[in-house]
C-alpha cells in the first residue's frame, strides 16, 4: 500500500497530468493500478473547469455517490462534499448515508508549463480522532462549568450564612440579647441551600461526563420520572409525545427535573414537553428571558434571570451536552418562555 508523502504527491502529479491535459483522455493503466488505486485514501482529480476527471476506489468506498460521476461537477454528484471543499477549510464534515465522517484535505494544483490544468484533492479520514477530540473538548467545557458552579454557588451561600451569623453574634454581644428568630431562620435557610447545592454539584459531577453508551428511552416515562422528582404543586404538566430518544434514562430524568424547576421559578402555571423531528421542546407560560440575557442564563456563576432559578438551566444544558446535544433558549411571539433541546444524532 502506498502512503501519502510530499514526494509521492509530486510523482502522482506527473501521472495525473495524463487525464487533465486535453491531449490525453485516459489514465495510463500503470498510474491507475499502481498509484491512484494503491493509495488507501480518497483521491479526486478535477480539470480546469472543476469537473471530475478521475477518482480512485477509496473515493467510491467512502463516497458511493461519486460512482459514474466522471465528467460531472462535484456539486452535481455530491453537493454536500462540494460545499465543504469550496469552504477552503483543512477539515471537513461530510454526511455519508447514516453517519458523519471527518476528513482533512490536501489540495494540489496540477500544471503544464506553468499553466494550471486542474487540481487533485486528497482526503484523509480522521473521523475517530476528530470525534475523540470533540469529546475531550466537551468534557473540558463541562469541567470548566463545574468549577464555575462550585466557585459561585458555594461561596455565595457561605457568604449569606456568614453574614447572618455576624448579625446573630452582634445581637448576642449587645446587652446579652437573644438573636432574632428571623436571623436564625436565614442562617438555616442558607445552610439548607448549601446542602441542595452540594447535592446538585454531586449530580453534575456524575452526569456531566460524556456518555459512552446509550439506550432507547421512552420519553413519556422519563418525563414523568423527572416530574415526580420535583416538589412542585402549582404547575400543570402536559406530555405531548409518545416517542423515544437514545440516551441515559437517569440523566434524562435529571434533565427534565431541572427544566421543570426552572420553569416553576419563572412563575409558570403550565409546562409542556413534546418531541418533533428529533427536537425535544419544553415549553411553558412563565416569565420571559430577555434575548440579551439568554447566554448569561446558561452560564454557571450568573444569577440570571434570578437567584431563584439557581443552577437549573445550566444543569439542563450540561446534561444535554453530555448526550452530544445542543440546547437553545428562545422566547416565542406570544411571550412564553421556551427551551429547545436540539438533538443531533451521529
Amino acid at each position: 500500500m502506498l502512503n501519502y508523502e510530499p514526494v509521492g504527491v509530486a510523482i502522482f502529479g506527473v501521472g495525473v497530468l495524463y487525464i487533465v491535459d486535453d491531449q490525453f483522455v485516459a489514465l495510463p493503466a500503470f498510474w491507475r493500478n499502481e498509484v491512484i488505486d494503491g493509495i488507501n485514501e480518497p483521491i479526486l482529480v478535477f480539470d480546469k473547469e472543476d469537473n471530475i476527471r478521475e477518482y480512485n476506489t477509496a473515493a467510491i468506498r467512502h463516497f458511493p455517490a461519486l460512482e459514474h460521476a466522471a465528467g460531472q461537477p462535484l456539486g452535481t454528484a455530491f453537493p454536500s462534499l462540494a460545499a465543504e471543499l469550496n469552504d477552503e477549510s483543512d477539515l471537513v464534515e461530510v454526511d455519508c448515508e447514516d453517519r458523519t465522517q471527518y476528513y482533512t484535505i490536501e489540495r494540489q494544483p496540477l500544471t503544464i508549463e506553468a499553466t494550471q490544468s486542474g487540481k487533485v484533492v486528497i482526503l484523509s479520514d480522521v473521523t475517530l480522532i476528530e470525534k475523540q477530540r470533540r469529546k475531550l473538548q466537551r468534557q473540558n467545557e463541562q469541567f470548566d462549568d463545574f468549577a464555575e458552579a462550585i466557585t459561585h454557588e458555594l461561596r455565595n451561600t457561605l457568604a449569606i450564612a456568614s453574614g447572618y451569623l455576624d448579625v446573630v453574634g452582634t445581637e448576642i454581644a449587645e446587652d446579652n440579647r437573644s438573636p432574632s428568630v428571623d436571623d436564625c431562620r436565614h442562617v438555616a435557610d442558607a445552610l439548607g441551600r448549601m446542602e441542595r447545592v452540594t447535592t446538585d454539584l454531586s449530580r453534575l459531577a456524575r452526569y456531566g461526563q460524556t456518555l459512552d453508551n446509550t439506550e432507547t428511552c421512552d420519553l413519556q416515562e422519563i418525563v414523568n420520572r423527572g416530574w415526580e422528582a420535583t416538589d412542585i404543586d402549582d404547575m400543570f404538566l402536559s406530555i405531548e409525545t409518545d416517542g423515544s430518544v437514545q440516551g441515559d434514562d437517569v440523566r434524562l430524568a435529571e434533565l427534565f427535573r431541572n427544566g421543570f424547576e426552572f420553569m416553576c421559578a419563572m412563575n409558570a402555571t403550565i409546562v409542556s414537553v413534546s418531541l418533533d423531528a428529533g427536537e425535544i421542546v419544553i415549553w411553558s407560560d412563565g416569565d420571559v428571558i430577555s434575548p440579551d440575557e439568554i447566554e448569561r442564563a446558561l452560564n454557571y456563576g450568573e444569577a440570571v434571570p434570578s437567584a431563584e432559578t439557581g443552577m437549573s438551566l445550566p444543569n439542563v444544558q450540561m446534561i444535554a451536552r453530555s448526550h452530544g446535544w445542543k440546547m437553545t433558549v428562545e422566547t416565542a411571539s406570544d411571550c412564553a418562555s421556551r427551551i429547545y433541546l436540539c438533538i443531533e444524532t451521529e
